[in-house]
C-alpha cells in the first residue's frame, strides 16, 4: 500500500513537472531563444533590415554572407549554409526547419567521394516570398517575388515570380493573382508575425536602391583611403557613408572578372543585394558606398541603377604597392578560417587579363603581381567611367581630398560643411615596402604595369626616373 502511494505521488509530481516544463518554462524559453537569436542576427548578419524576427533557434555558417531585408520572419530550427551568399528579400516569411545551402562539395576533385574544395552558388529569395515548413533549397536557386513554396518541398530549380509550388520535387500548382498582389503591394499592405498587419511607423531606416538617385559608388584598388573617405564623409549631416558593407561582393566581383559568371547572373545577384532586400539607410538624403570590389561591376550597376553616381578614388601607385605588397597581397601564404574568402577570391591575372597567360602569371614575383593589380584595376575603372556621362562621375586623388571637398560636395548636391579629415585603417602591424628601398628590378616592374596611369595622375613622382638615374 505504501509503495502504491509513493508511486502515485511520484507520477503526479512528474505530470505536474511536465506540465510546468511544457507550459510556463517552454514558453519562456521560446521567448528567450527568439530574443537571443534575433539579437544575434542583428549583430552578426552582413545586413539585417528593420522589423526582422527569428522565432527560435537558427544556425548560419557564416552570417557575414547573409543579407536580410525589412520585416523578414524566420522560424525555429532553420539551417543556412551561407558561404555562397544568401539573400532574403523584404517581407519574406520562412517557416520552421528550413535548410538552405549555397555551397556544395566538389565531387570532381582529387579525392573520393569529394575533396576539400567547394562550389559556391548564391541563393536569392526575392520580396514577399512565403516558404513553408521543412523546405530544402539547393545552391544557386532564385525564388521569384511573391512566390509560395509549399510544405516539405525540395527546391531544385528556380521558382518564377508569383508561382506556387509544392511536393518533394517542386510541382507547379498555379500562379498568384497578380492583380490582387499588385494592389496590396501598392498599398504596402505587408504581413508581420503570424500575418498581422505590418506597421513600420517611423522605425524603418532602410530602403531599396530604386533607380540609384542620390546613391554614390566609390571605386578604388584598396589601400587607397576608401575606408577613410567613408568614415570622414559619414560625419556630414546629409551623407550616410559605408565602407565595404557587402561581404558577398568579394566573391561576386572576382567570379565576374574571371568569367565564371555571366553579366545577367551577376545583375540578378546585385538586384538581390540592392533592391529586393532593403539595406540602404534612408535617414539621410545621400548614400555613399566605397568598396574596391565595385570597380569591375560599374557597367552592370549603371545599367541597373542609371541615376547612380560613381567616384574614382585613386592613390599614388608607389604608396599602394608599398602597402599591398607588405600586407601580403598575392603572396604565397593563404588566409584560413573566416578570412579564407580573401585568398580564395583574390584576383588572378591569368583569368582576368587577356594579356597574361598561366606561365607568365606563375613566374611573376609577389611584388610584380601587386604592380599589375594597381595598373589593371585602375585601368578597368578608367575604361568603365568612359562610358558614363561626365555629370555622374568624379575622379579624386586621395592626396587632394581636403582641398577637393567643396567641389565634391557640390557634385553630391549637399551643403559645404566642415568635415574633419582623419586617416583610418593605417598600417600598424606591418611596415610598408617603401619606394626608396625598391630594387631596380622592382622599379622596372612598377614602370611596366603602372606607367600609363601614373604619368596621367602623378607625373612628378620619382618612380618614373630610370633606375640608373636614382
Amino acid at each position: 500500500m505504501f509503495k502504491r502511494i509513493v508511486k502515485m505521488f511520484i507520477l503526479c509530481a512528474l505530470k505536474r513537472l511536465n506540465h510546468f516544463w511544457n507550459g510556463y518554462l517552454a514558453s519562456h524559453w521560446q521567448s528567450y531563444s527568439s530574443a537571443y537569436f534575433t539579437d544575434w542576427l542583428y549583430r552578426y548578419a552582413g545586413h539585417c533590415g528593420d522589423g526582422c524576427r527569428v522565432n527560435g533557434k537558427i544556425t548560419v555558417s557564416d552570417p557575414r554572407l547573409l543579407t536580410i531585408g525589412n520585416n523578414v520572419h524566420i522560424g525555429n530550427n532553420c539551417y543556412f549554409r551561407s558561404q555562397g551568399g544568401i539573400i532574403i528579400g523584404d517581407h519574406s516569411h520562412l517557416s520552421r526547419n528550413i535548410i538552405i545551402y549555397s555551397e556544395s562539395h566538389s565531387y570532381e576533385g582529387d579525392r573520393l567521394p569529394y575533396d576539400s574544395t567547394t562550389r559556391k552558388k548564391p541563393v536569392i529569395i526575392e520580396r514577399n516570398v512565403w516558404i513553408g515548413m521543412n523546405v530544402k533549397i539547393r545552391p544557386g536557386i532564385t525564388i521569384g517575388e511573391g512566390a509560395i513554396i509549399g510544405l516539405g518541398a525540395v527546391v531544385t530549380r528556380n521558382v518564377e515570380p508569383f508561382e506556387i509550388v509544392g511536393a518533394s520535387a517542386p510541382v507547379h500548382i498555379r500562379k498568384r493573382d497578380q492583380d490582387a498582389y499588385n494592389v496590396l503591394e501598392k498599398k504596402t499592405a505587408y504581413g508581420a508575425e503570424n500575418g498581422l498587419p505590418w506597421n513600420p511607423g517611423a522605425t524603418v531606416s532602410k530602403r531599396g536602391i530604386g533607380d540609384g538617385s542620390n546613391v554614390v559608388f566609390v571605386c578604388s584598388t584598396g589601400r587607397s583611403g576608401s575606408q577613410s573617405i567613408a568614415k570622414n564623409l559619414n560625419r556630414h549631416s546629409q551623407i550616410t557613408a559605408r565602407h565595404e558593407p557587402y561581404f558577398n561582393l568579394i566573391r561576386l566581383s572576382t567570379e565576374f572578372a574571371h568569367g565564371l559568371k555571366s553579366a545577367e547572373v551577376v545583375k540578378n545577384e546585385l538586384l538581390g543585394l540592392y533592391q529586393h532586400a532593403s539595406t540602404i539607410p534612408s535617414d539621410k538624403p545621400v548614400y555613399f558606398e566605397s568598396d574596391q570590389k565595385l570597380s569591375n561591376l560599374v557597367p552592370l550597376i549603371h545599367e541597373l541603377f542609371p541615376q547612380a553616381k560613381f567616384l574614382w578614388l585613386i592613390r599614388n601607385g608607389c604608396d599602394v604597392v608599398a602597402s599591398t605588397y607588405a600586407r601580403g597581397w598575392f603572396g604565397d601564404i593563404t588566409s584560413s578560417g573566416k578570412n579564407a574568402i580573401y585568398s580564395e577570391f583574390r584576383l588572378a591575372a591569368n583569368l582576368a587579363d587577356p594579356r597574361i597567360d598561366d606561365s607568365e602569371w606563375n613566374a611573376m614575383s609577389g611584388f610584380e603581381r601587386n604592380c599589375w593589380y594597381w595598373g589593371f584595376w585602375n585601368s578597368e575603372i578608367y575604361k568603365n567611367f568612359s562610358h558614363i556621362d561626365n555629370s555622374k562621375t568624379f575622379v579624386l586623388r586621395l592626396e587632394d581630398f581636403e582641398q577637393e571637398l567643396p567641389t565634391l560636395f557640390k557634385w553630391l548636391g549637399v551643403e559645404n560643411q566642415s568635415v574633419k579629415s582623419e586617416t583610418h585603417n593605417r598600417a600598424t602591424s606591418y611596415r610598408p615596402h617603401a619606394f626608396d628601398t625598391w630594387s631596380d628590378l622592382e622599379i622596372a616592374s612598377f614602370r611596366r604595369w603602372c606607367a600609363p596611369l601614373m604619368e596621367k595622375f602623378y607625373p612628378d613622382k620619382v618612380a618614373f626616373m630610370p633606375p640608373k638615374a636614382r
